[in-house]
């Protein structure tokens, strides 16, 4: 009972400050992994793991915002003019919008799978508030491959909507998700070279379209997710290979807990052909 409820503990630590450190979980229990699991595997299929470790940095730094004496709505205004003066850089706005928000660039039809995105309900809802994930009706399954955030015109439509967007954008009450969602990778910067710069400690692509990480990236949290989130949630560790197509994750194989579905039960991988999850064993 202890040891579930240290996991219970550690895993609401991991999700709202990016770490479980402060509870009695061992280094063996820690890392009790699948032998084949590849952490830089995980986090390229599960993209909002990497994207919370910024999400989360920029939230504890943009408390820079909060002089003595300011109301909440003051601070809320010189975050939102810092976030609306970096992505006047348009060419630093893609960067943002593809590359850290994980937005396709093509666009798609609204309300079908997400193509090429991130493949998790809208990270920013769960990781900034806390809300419960609950099942996608439509694909039967714990984690919505929705965009949530992205436009579906693409960054071409949203690209010529962002400059006139950005004149009426006022934070979390503006309708124009996209601008918001871009917003919570940006931290007080003076300039958009500054806030890339410090985007890059964290990750950025290389030439080959690549994920390189960087010095303040924790790859501990990617295994420690896994171990105490991803699991559970049945979230893919690895790409499917020849022969592990045979049994599609549903609602069916998981077992009903209060609020959630437990896969506890099975591993997890994508195909890559079909975009589809599939039982390892």
């Amino acid at each position: 009972m202890k040891k579930r409820l240290s996991v219970f503990l550690c895993a609401a630590a991991a999700m709202l400050m990016g770490s479980c450190s402060d509870y009695s979980i061992s280094q063996e229990e820690r890392y009790e992994l699948p032998g084949d699991f590849k952490w830089q595997v995980y986090a390229e299929i599960n993209k909002d793991i990497a994207m919370s470790q910024i999400i989360l940095d920029v939230r504890e730094k943009n408390k820079a915002y909060r002089g003595n004496g300011e109301t909440v709505a003051d601070s809320t205004a010189k975050a939102v003019s810092n976030c609306v003066n970096l992505l006047s850089d348009n060419d630093f706005a893609k960067k943002v919008y593809l590359e850290y928000a994980s937005c396709p660039e093509q666009a798609w039809a609204q309300g079908d799978r997400c193509p090429g995105g991130r493949p998790v309900l809208d990270t920013i809802t769960t990781i900034v508030s806390g809300d419960n994930r609950v099942p996608n009706p439509n694909y039967g399954d714990t984690i919505s491959w929705q965009c949530g955030g992205c436009w579906a015109g693409g960054w071409a439509g949203l690209s010529s909507e962002l400059p006139t967007e950005l004149t009426k954008f006022t934070g979390a009450s503006s309708v124009f998700a996209p601008i918001r969602l871009m917003c919570f990778f940006l931290p007080k910067a003076e300039t958009s070279e500054v806030a890339e710069n410090y985007l890059k400690s964290f990750y950025h692509l290389n030439n080959n379209d690549e994920v390189v990480y960087n010095s303040n990236f924790d790859f501990n949290l990617v295994q420690q997710h896994y171990f105490l989130i991803g699991r559970f949630d049945g979230r893919p560790y690895k790409y499917c290979e020849a022969g592990q197509t045979a049994q599609e994750k549903s609602l069916d194989i998981a077992d009903r807990r209060v609020g959630y579905y437990d896969y506890g039960k099975y591993t997890f991988c994508l195909n890559k052909s079909d975009d589809k999850i599939y039982v390892v064993k």
